[in-house]
């Protein structure tokens, strides 16, 4: 992500950090800007990809998406000797062996949009490996977090063109696949957008299939 980010840098690319937005300027079925305070950005497209966050955000655009954040929590601790990333399925913990640490990671908590650490989920976690690794020591201060997921009811991404607005698109709803399906989601959302060619692939994550299910029901 470091990587990426000094290449977008280099490219041209103009990063804003904390500007959340809170007004979308319409002008009939097209968006002419989003606003975060007192500052306007105008453009001639936009992409709604705010993770957990994108269902409130998609509310200001007109179409309040069913994106809820499903919490994960991480427990990191002292590097340990472990060949390769280990999935305990039972215990349905990750342990990532990292070059500075080793990363126990699990959960899935629906809750508000916010990252507090439960103290309870974070113990099972922590205790999780003494079931499967012989002399386990866990470390008496890990360092604890909590991240968002972005999930959706049908367990599917949320990628296309938003709502009846024909300059806005969305790409969200990745779940905890959103690492991994990034390249494959910009391809994508990128040639819908820079020369308007909707791939057939994309149709199943059409963001407006929640209201044709809300209509069928």
């Amino acid at each position: 992500v470091s990587g990426l980010h000094r290449r977008c840098l280099q490219l041209g690319v103009e990063i804003i950090e904390d500007a959340p937005v809170d007004r979308v300027e319409r002008a009939g079925a097209k968006v002419s800007a989003v606003h975060s305070g007192t500052t306007r950005f105008a453009s001639d497209a936009f992409l709604l990809a705010a993770g957990a966050w994108s269902g409130p955000v998609s509310k200001r655009f007109g179409l309040g998406l069913p994106v809820r954040p499903g919490k994960g929590y991480s427990v990191d601790l002292a590097p340990v000797t472990l060949g390769s990333p280990t999935y305990l399925a039972d215990a349905r913990v990750a342990v990532t062996p990292l070059d500075t640490k080793l990363r126990l990671a699990g959960t899935m908590e629906f809750s508000a949009l916010e990252e507090t650490i439960d103290p309870v989920r974070i113990g099972a976690i922590a205790r999780a490996p003494q079931a499967f690794f012989r002399d386990w020591q866990p470390d008496a201060e890990p360092k604890v977090g909590a991240g968002l997921r972005p999930m959706t009811p049908d367990g599917l991404p949320v990628m296309g063109r938003l709502g009846s607005l024909e300059n806005a698109y969305v790409s969200t709803g990745h779940a905890m696949l959103g690492v991994t399906l990034a390249p494959s989601s910009a391809v994508a959302i990128s040639n819908l957008i820079l020369q308007d060619q909707h791939h057939p692939t994309l149709d199943p994550f059409a963001p407006d299939r929640f209201r044709r299910a809300r209509g069928a029901g």
